[in-house]
This record gives structure tokens, C-alpha cells and sequence, in this order.
């Protein structure tokens, strides 16, 4: 198949587009040119896929070069390289003016949130109230770079911030009222918080949360969007049909 020979326009409104990754898939493919298949472009963490049909619209050009992208939102994945004809809903225009990938800044969080979750601190592990400095009536609350936070070279010991450990999650009493769902929305943000600052990544923050201030999470731009605990949260339910969640009562 030769993608350059397919018009863009389907006719009655419609326009073209070629699948090259499914929904369900972790698998990211990508269309090449000289040997005219699709390629393994790279692999999503564990836990984590693509919640619709991935693809392009072909005899299109963006400003990289490459083919405008197109998400295809259906109830059942298709299969890399599917032509289908579809009806346009929206338009994204998005501009790269970073250096760094915000897909792949994106998917090693994730990575590190792994890492976290078989992470075992040593010492006291308990719930407690939220120290009055940091208090915002939060379900958990943590500290941004967890264990990837420097050890003190005499205690062998990382930093406390008074008297609370920096290497873990603390779960408050108001998390008991949680639905499991809830927990799990909530630990997410968490385990955000508790894997930055490493290998030159940058803090993730709390600049905004969906559920109490929609306004300014809405506005978040890109670069702060994946520094931003939340929207870790957000993705991960979204991506699993659950995005009606409600934190707040």
C-alpha cells in the first residue's frame, strides 16, 4: 500500500484515514516510507494503551513533514493499516516549541510510578493528618521526588520535613470516606508527586485539580499540563472509560 495514492477526501464530507495503531493497542506503529509497511515505533509502559484508532490522514502535510494525525473514536479497534472514511469532529492545532517530547516525558512518569509502587520504605509506614504548612484538606499527600530525593551522606536517611519522611505516601483520615475508585484516582496523584525531580525530570506539581478548580485545570497549557499531578489521574481513568469519576462530594 502506498498511502501517497490515497486522496485525503472520501467524498459526502468525508475524508480518509489510515489506522497504523488500533485501540487496546500498547504498540505504537508507524508508516514507512521505503519499505511501504508499518513499523514498531515504540512499546507504552505497562497498564497503558491507546484509547481509540490512531492513524493519519494521507496526501496531507503538516509542518514536520509528516501526515496530519487523526484519532478515530469508535466502539470497536480496527487494525494497522484499515483505511477508513470518516467525518472530521474537531480540529487540535498544536505547535512543538520544546526541546523535550512531552509523550515520552509523559511515559516515564508513568515508569516511574512503577518503580514507586514496588518501592518499600524502610521505617514507619502510617496514616496521619496532613502537617498544618501543606494542608489543602487532601485524601493523601506526599512529597515531590519521593525516594529519588538525596540521602543525607551522615544518617544515611532521606531528608525529614518536620518529622514527616519524604520517601513515602501518607493516607489522611478523610480517606477512609473514599470509594475504591476514589483511592485509586487519588494514589495516582500521588505516586506522580513521588517519582519526580529524577534524572533531570522535572517536578510534578499541584497547579491545578480537575475536580476543585475545572476552570484553571481546563487552561493549563501543554508544558504545564505534564507537570501537573492531576492530569496523570485524568489520563489514566480517562483511558478507561471512567472519566465521570467524581473526587468531590
Amino acid at each position: 500500500m502506498d498511502p501517497s495514492k490515497i486522496p485525503s477526501g472520501a467524498g459526502r464530507g468525508l475524508v480518509h484515514m489510515v489506522v497504523d495503531t488500533p485501540r487496546g493497542s500498547r504498540n505504537k506503529y508507524k508508516f514507512d516510507v521505503d519499505s511501504g509497511l508499518f513499523k514498531l515505533s515504540r512499546v507504552l509502559p505497562e497498564g497503558m494503551h491507546f484509547p481509540y484508532d490512531f492513524g493519519f490522514i494521507p496526501g496531507t502535510a503538516g509542518d514536520d513533514g509528516d501526515a496530519l494525525d487523526v484519532v478515530a473514536i469508535t466502539d470497536t479497534p480496527s487494525f494497522v493499516g484499515c483505511l477508513m472514511s470518516v467525518r472530521l469532529i474537531g480540529v487540535i492545532a498544536a505547535k512543538q516549541t520544546e526541546k523535550r517530547n512531552t509523550i515520552q516525558l509523559a511515559q516515564k512518569v508513568y515508569l516511574r510510578m512503577q518503580t514507586a509502587i514496588g518501592h518499600v520504605p524502610v521505617g514507619r509506614v502510617l496514616a496521619l493528618d496532613e502537617p498544618p504548612k501543606t494542608e489543602v484538606r487532601s485524601f493523601m499527600f506526599s512529597f515531590m521526588g519521593g525516594f529519588n530525593l538525596p540521602f543525607d551522606p551522615k544518617t544515611k536517611r532521606v531528608p525529614q520535613w518536620e518529622g514527616v519522611d519524604v520517601d513515602r505516601i501518607y493516607i489522611t483520615p478523610k480517606a477512609r470516606a473514599m470509594t475504591s475508585e476514589q483511592f485509586r484516582y487519588a494514589m495516582i496523584h500521588e505516586l506522580a508527586h513521588y517519582v519526580s525531580d529524577a534524572d533531570g525530570m522535572p517536578p510534578i506539581d499541584d497547579f491545578a485539580y480537575f475536580h476543585r478548580q475545572r476552570a484553571k485545570y481546563d487552561a493549563l497549557n501543554n508544558f504545564a499540563s505534564i507537570r501537573n499531578a492531576d492530569c496523570y489521574s485524568r489520563f489514566a481513568f480517562e483511558a478507561i472509560g471512567r472519566g465521570d469519576l467524581q473526587i468531590m462530594p
